[in-house]
């Protein structure tokens, strides 16, 4: 069972299952996750496999922990496998300052230039300097291991290895899905992960 929100992706789903020859096997329904019930949208014993693919550019964004929790209270087995399996999140601070526009002055913007708000970009294309090295932040296991439940979620202060000197005004983080023991996808900057 696949389960979307959108219509639209749910049908593009469709489709792709169809065109995979796995219409007897597998079903699409259009709902709410969070509303989902085992004996309704799925089986009444519950998945045995989760697929998710429903990571924004912060990896928790979406309330994708959330989802997770949900998922596993109403609609998966406790021993079900899930792809990704695992997810490690990573940081690391930077100076990104701009000192010339187009031959103007800019240095005195550098204070305002980020926010609080995380930001999706491609580090590439952001001249910066590294300041410290890349640190891991946190490895989530999104079968029950992972699970939010028993406090496993808490505030930590984070010490970064500073390798060089500099106007730290930007944290850039990204992680590692771990789709099983051996295969990884990466959102490191070019030159960092796995």
């Amino acid at each position: 069972v696949g389960i979307e929100l959108h219509e639209s992706l749910a049908a593009v789903a469709r489709r792709n299952v169809a065109a995979n020859g796995l219409g007897d096997k597998v079903s699409i329904c259009v709902r709410d996750l969070a509303l989902a019930e085992r004996g309704k949208e799925v089986r009444r014993r519950g998945a045995n496999l989760v697929v998710m693919d429903f990571f924004d550019a912060t990896l928790i964004g979406h309330q994708a922990l959330y989802m997770v929790e949900t998922m596993q209270r109403n609609v998966v087995q406790p021993d079900a496998t899930y792809v990704p399996m695992a997810a490690t999140m990573y940081v690391m601070g930077i100076e990104a300052v701009t000192d010339r526009i187009n031959g103007k002055q800019f240095a005195s913007f550098n204070k305002y230039r980020w926010d609080r708000d995380a930001e999706a970009v491609y580090l590439k294309d952001v001249p910066h300097r590294k300041l410290t090295k890349p640190k891991k932040v946190f490895e989530f296991f999104f079968d029950r291991r992972g699970s939010m439940r028993g406090g496993s979620m808490r505030e930590a202060v984070l010490k970064l290895e500073v390798i060089r000197s500099g106007y730290m005004n930007g944290i850039v983080f990204w992680f590692d899905l771990h789709l099983d023991e051996e295969s990884s996808l990466t959102t490191a900057p070019p030159g960092i992960g796995v």
